[in-house]
C-alpha cells in the first residue's frame, strides 16, 4: 500500500484525519495498576465510573425531569 492509497486520510501534509482507537481497562486491570503508582485513593479502591458505567448513569440522570 502505497502514499496515495492514504491520500484521502490526509488533512494537511503529514497530519492524519484518524480518530484512534481508546484502549478499555476494566475495573481490576485499573485497581491493580492504581496500587502500584501513586494514584488517586479512589481508583485504587474502585469508587469510579468505568466509561460503559457512566454512560448508563448518565442516560438515567438525562432522563429525570429537572425540579
Amino acid at each position: 500500500m502505497g502514499i496515495e492509497a492514504l491520500r484521502g486520510m490526509f488533512v494537511e501534509g503529514d497530519i492524519l484525519n484518524i480518530e484512534p482507537n481508546k484502549p478499555k481497562f476494566g475495573k481490576d486491570l485499573t485497581q491493580k495498576f492504581a496500587l502500584k503508582c501513586s494514584s488517586n485513593i479512589r481508583i485504587s479502591n474502585g469508587l469510579f465510573y468505568t466509561d460503559e458505567e457512566w454512560e448508563k448513569k448518565r442516560a438515567e440522570l438525562l432522563k429525570k425531569p429537572l425540579p
